[in-house]
């Protein structure tokens, strides 16, 4: 209820997806940048996804639906402000998947639109502030290489921290990363080395720079899935399909028993209220002659 005298349906509304995510990481984003000035886009958001809280109100992990775990989490914008170390990623990055992807240098340059940039190092693989590793059935190792940017002030030291995809092997080279100044510039490598037989199943786990005070913890998720057919894969959307189709009807259906609800009860008072009118007048109706009567012997 609003005040008084204003009832509502319900007594909260829930608006999930990106449509409600967007405005709200959108506003972090600004607030970062007036902040931060100097940092480019890939900066913000590596600060947002790396200090970002993968534990929901009852300290478990966020999970979607489907009971998958979702991202990087939860946005904390006081953090992001601070983040330590931020994944940055050059123009050249992406123009390096563009060319591992088969574009032309026309299709290239219709997007760069700068001959700055060319087809030497093409690469599947951003320096990006997660990891994903696709399996078949059989064994393999996958490998990325990250650059990490110091934006904390002056020298820092950060160990390396994992929690290995059940059923894989993660290994981190080098695991200690010694930053000389800010803006100082250090690699690293991982590894996921993973056996055949996961039942095709998707395993989660995590990467995180800590420094020596553990003031800046720096979380990278990581995930290993499995390769989809395209059989499956339309066959998945199919489902998915059918299931929003599902959730619209019964959202449709519970805001029809709402106005149907609401419409009852509003016939409902314009009946009492009609029966008190009536019930009124026919109780006045009675008295008027005995007072006409009333005044005639007075006259």
């Amino acid at each position: 209820m609003i005040g008084s005298n204003i009832y509502l349906s319900n007594d909260y509304t829930m608006l999930s997806g990106t449509s409600m995510a967007c405005p709200h990481v959108a506003g972090v984003a600004a607030l970062l940048k007036g902040a931060h000035p100097e940092w480019s886009p890939a900066a913000i958001r590596s600060a947002m996804m790396t200090t970002a809280n993968p534990l929901d109100n009852t300290n478990n992990p966020i999970r979607d639906l489907g009971n998958n775990l979702v991202g990087s989490g939860h946005i904390d914008p006081n953090r992001a402000l601070d983040p330590g170390l931020v994944y940055d990623t050059p123009p050249q990055d992406y123009v390096n998947v563009l060319c591992y992807m088969n574009y032309t240098q026309k299709q290239i340059l219709t997007v760069t639109r700068s001959n700055r940039y060319n087809c030497s190092t093409p690469s599947p693989d951003l320096n990006y502030p997660s990891f994903i590793a696709l399996y078949n059935n059989n064994s393999a190792i996958h490998t990325f290489q990250r650059t990490l940017t110091n934006v904390g002030d002056g020298v820092a030291t950060y160990n390396a921290e994992v929690i290995a995809p059940t059923g894989s092997k993660v290994t981190i080279s080098p695991m200690m990363l010694i930053f000389d100044q800010m803006y100082d510039q250090k690699s690293y490598t991982m590894s996921i080395e993973y056996e055949s037989g996961l039942n095709e199943t998707t395993r989660y786990g995590s990467l995180v720079w800590v420094d020596a005070n553990r003031t800046h913890m720096v979380r990278s998720p990581i995930v290993l899935t499995p390769v989809v057919s395209r059989a499956k894969a339309i066959e998945s959307k199919q489902i998915n399909k059918l299931k929003k189709n599902r959730t619209t009807i019964r959202r449709r259906t519970k805001q029809q028993q709402s106005q149907t609800r609401s419409k009852k009860d509003t016939d409902k008072k314009t009946r009492t209220i009609q029966q008190l009118l009536k019930q009124s007048c026919c109780n006045k109706s009675p008295q008027q002659p005995e007072q006409s009567e009333t005044q005639n012997q007075t006259i």
